[in-house]
């Protein structure tokens, strides 16, 4: 009998710590998934709210953004380093002036060869003052006291130089046409200040580059 009683007195504590293990394990998966599975559902509607939140840098108020620190940085600064990073690399410069009737184009990769120029217009902190306008870009009116059909300072999402024979009548090398055109096809924006100077800017891999800039008199293009 006494071998009955602790026989059985085993099997109550076998089953009782078999229970207390499962009930144990099952509280610890409990209290350790949650947290887990709470966190993941919030990392994820974060990103989703960031994904709604954050606008893609095409959107005219993330171009604003750059377009005034790139303008202040110009009108103020002579550091070519401080501005070089907005040429790119691989497209490079190409400035289109003119010193005579016909045009001239020259590449660079870096703003001093720009500054070596000494366009007046670069260094005029009026250009800071206008916010470009989105809307239709003016056109040149040589019958206009300013040159153009309207004043001021204008954007728009669009390209007037990829298909212009302007490379040619500059007299460049093949070659040089060739590469200048490729880059041509890269502007996403244009902006127009009336006060004599054109920005062209191309967005890529997702960085804004100023890819061309035309410093020609008004009625001289």
């Amino acid at each position: 009998m006494p071998k009955m009683k602790q026989y059985k007195k085993f099997v109550r504590l076998s089953i009782f710590a078999a229970s207390t293990f499962f009930i144990t394990n099952l509280l610890f998966v409990a209290c350790s998934s949650s947290p887990a599975e709470a966190n993941s559902r919030d990392t994820t509607n974060l990103a989703l709210e960031l994904s709604e939140e954050l606008k893609s840098p095409a959107e005219y108020d993330q171009f604003l953004w750059i377009y005034s620190a790139f303008i202040y940085e110009l009108t103020s600064s002579d550091s070519v380093m401080q501005l070089n990073k907005y040429i790119s690399k691989e497209h490079r410069l190409t400035i289109i002036y003119a010193e005579g009737a016909l045009p001239e184009v020259k590449r660079t990769e870096s703003f001093k060869d720009l500054f070596a120029m000494n366009f007046v217009v670069l260094k005029d902190t009026n250009l800071r003052s206008e916010t470009p306008k989105q809307e239709s870009l003016p056109e040149r009116n040589c019958d206009q006291p300013t040159g153009w059909n309207k004043t001021g300072c204008y954007t728009q999402e669009i390209n007037p130089i990829k298909d212009t024979d302007l490379w040619t009548v500059a007299g460049l090398r093949e070659e040089e046409i060739k590469s200048i055109r490729t880059s041509a096809t890269t502007i996403t924006r244009t902006v127009i200040h009336t006060r004599g100077v054109t920005f062209y800017f191309s967005l890529i891999q997702g960085t804004w580059y100023l890819t061309f800039i035309d410093l020609r008199p008004n009625c001289a293009a």
